[in-house]
Protein backbone atom coordinates (compact mmCIF):
# COMPACT_ATOMS: atom_id res chain seq x y z
CA UNK A 1 0.00 0.00 0.00
CA UNK A 2 1.12 3.48 -0.70
CA UNK A 3 2.03 6.26 2.29
CA UNK A 4 -0.16 8.80 2.72
CA UNK A 5 2.58 11.70 2.94
CA UNK A 6 4.83 12.84 0.44
CA UNK A 7 8.53 12.96 0.49
CA UNK A 8 8.29 16.86 1.43
CA UNK A 9 6.28 16.39 4.10
CA UNK A 10 8.38 14.23 5.79
CA UNK A 11 11.28 16.58 5.31
CA UNK A 12 9.46 19.65 6.70
CA UNK A 13 8.41 17.47 9.82
CA UNK A 14 11.50 16.22 10.84
CA UNK A 15 12.86 19.99 9.93
CA UNK A 16 10.16 21.19 12.09
CA UNK A 17 10.78 18.91 15.30
CA UNK A 18 13.96 18.78 15.31
CA UNK A 19 14.57 22.95 14.82
CA UNK A 20 17.12 22.29 12.34
CA UNK A 21 17.42 24.07 8.43
CA UNK A 22 15.36 21.86 5.71
CA UNK A 23 18.59 22.09 3.35
CA UNK A 24 20.32 19.96 6.57
CA UNK A 25 17.10 17.54 6.57
CA UNK A 26 17.36 16.96 2.76
CA UNK A 27 20.92 16.41 3.07
CA UNK A 28 20.30 14.09 5.48
CA UNK A 29 17.31 12.17 4.24
CA UNK A 30 19.39 11.92 0.96
CA UNK A 31 22.66 10.31 2.38
CA UNK A 32 20.42 7.99 4.38
CA UNK A 33 17.99 6.77 1.76
CA UNK A 34 21.01 6.33 -0.68
CA UNK A 35 22.84 4.08 1.57
CA UNK A 36 19.83 2.62 1.32
CA UNK A 37 19.65 2.01 -2.06
CA UNK A 38 23.38 0.53 -2.40
CA UNK A 39 22.09 -2.13 0.85
CA UNK A 40 18.72 -3.44 -0.67
CA UNK A 41 17.79 -5.60 -3.43
CA UNK A 42 16.97 -3.32 -6.35
CA UNK A 43 13.41 -4.71 -6.55
CA UNK A 44 12.98 -3.51 -2.99
CA UNK A 45 14.44 -0.20 -3.48
CA UNK A 46 12.14 0.55 -6.29
CA UNK A 47 9.28 -0.86 -4.04
CA UNK A 48 10.12 2.05 -2.06
CA UNK A 49 9.95 4.53 -3.91
CA UNK A 50 6.70 3.65 -5.51
CA UNK A 51 5.04 4.11 -2.16
CA UNK A 52 6.64 7.36 -0.76
CA UNK A 53 5.03 10.15 -3.38
CA UNK A 54 7.78 12.07 -4.53
CA UNK A 55 10.71 9.95 -3.17
CA UNK A 56 11.30 9.11 -6.86
CA UNK A 57 11.85 12.68 -7.97
CA UNK A 58 13.64 13.38 -4.74
CA UNK A 59 16.09 10.95 -5.49
CA UNK A 60 16.84 12.33 -9.14
CA UNK A 61 17.62 15.45 -7.71
CA UNK A 62 20.80 15.43 -4.90
CA UNK A 63 20.31 18.24 -2.57
CA UNK A 64 23.26 20.84 -2.34
CA UNK A 65 24.99 20.29 0.67
CA UNK A 66 23.70 20.97 3.74
CA UNK A 67 23.73 24.39 5.57
CA UNK A 68 26.16 24.37 8.64
CA UNK A 69 23.74 23.83 12.04
CA UNK A 70 23.07 27.30 13.92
Amino acid sequence: SQIHFSMEEILQSVATKLNIPLSSVRAGVYALVNLLREKVPAEQFDQFLDRVPGAREFMQNPPPAAEPAP
